[in-house]
C-alpha cells in the first residue's frame, strides 16, 4: 500500500525515506563540564539522508545545532563527533558490550536495519 502523498514504498513495504538508522555520540565538549552531557545524534534514512543534531552543554548555557546530511555526508562541515554519529548510524554500530559510557566518547545506537 503506497503512502497518501504518492511516496514510494520499497520491495520490503518500507518507505526508503523513513528514518531507519540512528546513533548518538555523547562527549564532554567543554573542559568545565563532565559527565558526557553534550551529544550529537544522527537520524538517517536508507539512502543516508537526514539530519545530525548537536547539543553543546555548558554550566550557564546550551547551544543546539542541526545540520542536513545527504548520502552520508554533511551539507555543512561536520564536527568529528557529528561525523562519528553519522558513520555509526550508517554502519549500525553500537558500543561493544559493557563499554557504554566509558572513555572520551560513547556511541549508542537505538535503531538499525
Amino acid at each position: 500500500m503506497a503512502l497518501a502523498r504518492g511516496n514510494s514504498v520499497g520491495a520490503a513495504g518500507v518507505d526508503p525515506r523513513a528514518v531507519r538508522d540512528m546513533a548518538i555520540v555523547r562527549y564532554d565538549a567543554l573542559e568545565e563540564m563532565s559527565g558526557q552531557l553534550s551529544f550529537s545524534v544522527a537520524l538517517l534514512n536508507a539512502l543516508g539522508d537526514g539530519v545530525v543534531m548537536t547539543s553543546i552543554n555548558g554550566r550557564s548555557e546550551t547551544r543546539t545545532y542541526a545540520k542536513i546530511v545527504v548520502g552520508g555526508h554533511g551539507a555543512q562541515q561536520l564536527s568529528p563527533e557529528e561525523e562519528q554519529a553519522v558513520r555509526a548510524a550508517r554502519l549500525g554500530q553500537g558500543p561493544p558490550p559493557g563499554t557504554s559510557g566509558q572513555g572520551k566518547h560513547s556511541v549508542g545506537v537505538s535503531m538499525a536495519s
